[in-house]
């Protein structure tokens, strides 16, 4: 994933910020796209599945690109990304995938083609294993490390853009911090025990 997102840096074909960006939100596609519930459902239509009265041929990326089966055909074929984010915005709570009116035009201008490499598991001359791994039981917090990693760089920091300590004060700043799940746990045990008062200190 760094090493990806150092060739789309280098190559010119997307800037620093919106190489982060966009990395984080691809990853959060292909988490959804492969999560089922407990009767085996999946958060996109699959190909001749109907939902609400409409039946999806290719399945739910065709919205996005003609013919597209699977996001990583979607963006091999040039589909309209900017779409599918404000799609998933309206669909899903936060702002992870809410794009600026900025952002919303560098994307649709940019060339994607590297991001298309990497999701299809061809990254410069060698074949990869990224699409056999199963993001299906991808760890939330691998996610959320990824997001706060990734979206907390600050291009004002002199640290390489690989550097853990990178970009520190920005996040801090920007609200992007990860809370560790122990650190979760905890506060909840201490403000909403199981047993003790009934009287919530939240």
């Amino acid at each position: 994933l760094r090493d990806t997102r150092r060739r789309l840096i280098r190559s010119g074909k997307l800037d620093k910020g919106h190489a982060n960006r966009l990395l984080v939100m691809a990853l959060l596609v292909r988490y959804l796209e492969e999560r089922k519930d407990s009767q085996g459902h999946g958060v996109f239509p699959k190909a001749g599945e109907t939902r609400n009265g409409k039946t999806y041929k290719n399945g739910f990326f065709e919205e996005f690109a003609p013919g597209a089966v699977d996001f990583t055909s979607m963006v091999r074929k040039r589909g309209n990304i900017v779409d599918l984010f404000d799609h998933l915005s309206k669909r899903f709570n936060g702002d992870v995938f809410r794009l600026s009116d900025e952002q919303r035009t560098y994307l649709g201008k940019a060339d994607l083609s590297g991001l298309a490499d990497f999701l299809g598991g061809q990254v410069g001359t060698q074949s990869v294993f990224w699409p056999l791994y199963s993001f299906n039981h991808l760890p939330v917090e691998l996610i959320s490390n990824i997001y706060e990693a990734f979206l907390g760089a600050d291009k004002k920091k002199p640290q390489t853009e690989d550097s853990p300590d990178a970009g520190s004060t920005h996040k801090k700043e920007q609200g992007i911090v990860y809370t560790p799940p122990f650190l979760v746990d905890f506060l909840l045990a201490e403000s909403m025990p199981l047993t003790g008062p009934s009287k919530f200190r939240v």
